[in-house]
């Protein structure tokens, strides 16, 4: 084999090397959480001081720059919450453009969708207005909130049961769902995303919620739908979160 010709095939073993590293990163980058991952995000934000309160009302920075306070702007509507980042060019965007779907089918109604990002040294409120504009997303109804990474983490866990987190080495990631409050800010459902069964009793859920005049009180339904089945758990539940199935 000439000398040329060696070249160029090493060339391309290595350019098929770094392709091959590129597209593990980027598969990691669009990772949900893995189970060992959900347990120590829900575990690390828990405050240390048992007497501390865990989060309920927070305040964020919304894509427009305003301060999103939930105490003052949650009450009285139904809120379907998220958290993803704006760099996962795959499972993010399949779960905003679910969003996307809910926020038409729901246009005329009092509901309303959070997505939190778990990047916010990335997702910038400009960068955040331009992903939103991608989706169509009604600056009024579908709010896309950043800050503190830490204090995110604990928003996420504490008050949606949703595991977030930013690994130095892996990355961004989170677990994939949904939660639903209701318009007495109780969260009433947990539902992956990615099953089109769980995505219909959301909708189902969303909509008996709508409906309801008067607060379910202290003791509230907490719905898990998962692949595989649905599991009611009666009373208030200690704040756990869904585990995605591993992908």
């Amino acid at each position: 084999m000439s000398r040329t010709a060696s070249f160029w095939l090493a060339f391309a073993l290595l350019f098929s090397g770094v392709m091959m590293i590129w597209q593990i990163w980027k598969q990691q980058r669009s990772r949900p959480l893995a189970t060992s991952e959900v347990l120590r995000s829900a575990s690390e934000p828990r405050p240390a001081d048992k007497q501390q309160a865990w989060i309920h009302d927070f305040q964020l920075t919304e894509r427009s720059g305003r301060i999103f306070d939930s105490g003052k702007e949650m009450p009285g509507q139904v809120w379907v919450t998220s958290v993803f980042f704006s760099s996962c060019n795959k499972s993010c965007r399949q779960q905003n453009a679910i969003v996307q779907e809910l926020q038409n089918r729901f246009r005329k109604q009092q509901v309303r969708f959070l997505s939190i990002t778990c990047d916010p040294q990335t997702d910038t409120p400009d960068q955040l207005r331009s992903y939103a504009r991608q989706f169509d997303a009604d600056p009024q109804r579908w709010l896309f909130l950043s800050g503190d990474l830490q204090y995110i983490r604990r928003i996420a866990a504490e008050r949606f049961e949703i595991a977030a987190d930013n690994d130095e080495k892996l990355g961004p990631g989170h677990s994939d769902q949904f939660t639903v409050t209701d318009k007495w800010g109780n969260n009433r459902g947990r539902f992956i995303w990615h099953d089109s069964g769980a995505v219909d009793a959301l909708e189902q859920l969303v909509g008996e919620l709508l409906a309801e005049v008067e607060d379910p009180a202290k003791k509230t339904a907490v719905t898990d739908v998962a692949a595989g089945g649905l599991k009611v758990e009666e009373g208030p539940p200690e704040p756990t979160l869904v585990t995605p199935a591993d992908k």
